[in-house]
């Protein structure tokens, strides 16, 4: 397997190139997490996701088009450009309606596990192992279905100019780094409207996910139907891209953005702080994979939060204004005053240098790294032997990037919890000397 964050480099990080952002704002996205994969309650209705892609003068992105000729789909780039917005196009209308995320647990982006509950104790009796994407941008009005499990994905493309670029998650700058954080939510006191900590069991469970193959496209339609587009340029001859097939170029990267976050100890045992390894649910049989599985592929961040500034810019927007509800000043501060941009008000966490070092402490902790031994770790702007593609020049590579909740992880329990997120992925290009 082509794998090239299987590999420590000596490399130096250029300037970032690439951006992405995944917002799931205030009535945008919500999550349910609920009693550690035994008991879901219904998730919420939601209203859209909101996502931007900003490039650089390194890289550039694109929507994924798809196209049906004779019962195949085939895949292309859209216009490549700095910035994509995708709630601003026509490819990713099945996002505007999404269901709530309920906990799922995947270790290669291909194949997912879904809680089969028992009927008479509530407790887990065994996984149903999907490969279809069937319970994958579950729309809102299909409650049922999303009681069993439901993830997020969306594909994008992105090219360089040059070749060698191997693109990472980043904590990039002050106010263009990556996080995951559960939107803090309003409630009216005697003092008038006030924002209520986030829900950090969202937070804590979140992940991202990027699936990867190298592999040239070589069937006969998608570079055609691609030269005939209206957004094909003649810089590009050739795609990549083609993990559907799962071939041995597949590669998949999991980024876990609040690693040492654990907001109820009681309940999951871990100290807040500290590092819990969590290993997801494979194999035939449901059980869980072995801990040096996932030290080449997880990319671990120490957690974020919102700023202090961000509770004053709250009483600023709402000063002298009425309200009916709670709902209504979220929506206005998120979205009319806030204009859905909640990067300038976040403090991101660093990166855990490397992926090897904190997963051989993890199993030589039993699973665990302790508070005070995390603080002894390197911490960098990337995690260094973990990345997502290395691109090569002039050639369109296609991603898909999956949004769930780790059922496996330790922080997956206790009572049900609905929020919002916001994500925001920052992506790095670094070069080999």
């Amino acid at each position: 397997m082509k794998r090239s964050s299987m590999r420590r480099r000596n490399s130096r990080y250029t300037k970032l190139v690439a951006t992405f952002a995944c917002l799931v704002l205030a009535l945008s996205l919500m999550v349910v997490s609920s009693y550690a994969w035994m008991s879901m309650s219904s998730s919420p209705a939601v209203e859209g996701l909101q996502v931007t892609i900003g490039g650089g003068n390194t890289i550039l992105v694109a929507p994924d088009v798809t196209e049906t000729v004779n019962g195949v789909t085939y895949h292309y780039p859209g216009s490549f450009s700095g910035e994509l917005n995708f709630s601003q196009t026509e490819y990713y209308e099945e996002l505007s309606n999404l269901g709530g995320l309920t906990p799922v647990s995947t270790a290669d982006g291909v194949t997912w596990y879904l809680p089969v509950y028992s009927e008479d104790t509530g407790e887990i009796d065994s996984y149903t192992a999907e490969t279809n994407l069937a319970h994958a941008n579950v729309s809102a009005d299909q409650g049922e279905t999303i009681a069993e499990g439901h993830y997020i994905y969306l594909d994008f493309w992105i090219v360089s100019p040059t070749d060698g670029y191997t693109i990472r998650v980043s904590s990039g700058g002050e106010t263009d780094g990556s996080y995951v954080l559960a939107l803090r939510d309003v409630a009216e006191t005697e003092e008038g409207w006030t924002l209520e900590s986030g829900d950090d069991q969202s937070s804590a469970t979140a992940r991202l996910g990027f699936l990867v193959d190298e592999t040239a496209v070589e069937d006969d339609n998608s570079m055609y139907l691609y030269m005939q587009s209206a957004d094909y340029s003649s810089d590009y001859s050739s795609l990549a891209g083609v993990y559907e097939e799962n071939s041995d170029d597949t590669a998949f990267t999991i980024y876990e953005p609040n690693a040492d976050l654990h907001p109820d100890s009681n309940l999951s045992g871990i100290e807040d702080g500290a590092y819990a390894l969590t290993l997801p649910v494979t194999g035939e049989d449901g059980t869980t994979a072995a801990a040096n599985a996932m030290s080449a592929i997880v990319t671990a961040q120490l957690s974020g939060s919102f700023n202090s500034t961000f509770g004053e810019i709250f009483k600023a927007a709402v000063y002298g204004r009425e309200f009916a509800s709670a709902e209504e000043v979220q929506s206005y501060f998120y979205g009319d005053y806030l204009q859905n941009q909640l990067s300038a008000y976040v403090q991101r966490g660093r990166f855990l240098s490397y992926s090897e070092s904190l997963f051989t402490n993890a199993v030589t902790g039993g699973g665990t790294v302790s508070a005070a031994d995390m603080s002894g770790l390197l911490l960098g702007g990337a995690t260094e032997d973990v990345s997502i593609v290395t691109l090569q020049r002039d050639v369109p590579q296609r991603v898909r990037m999956f949004v769930w909740l780790e059922g496996q992880d330790a922080d997956c329990v206790g009572g049900s919890a609905g929020s919002s997120l916001s994500v925001f992925v920052q992506l790095a290009g670094a070069s080999e000397e």
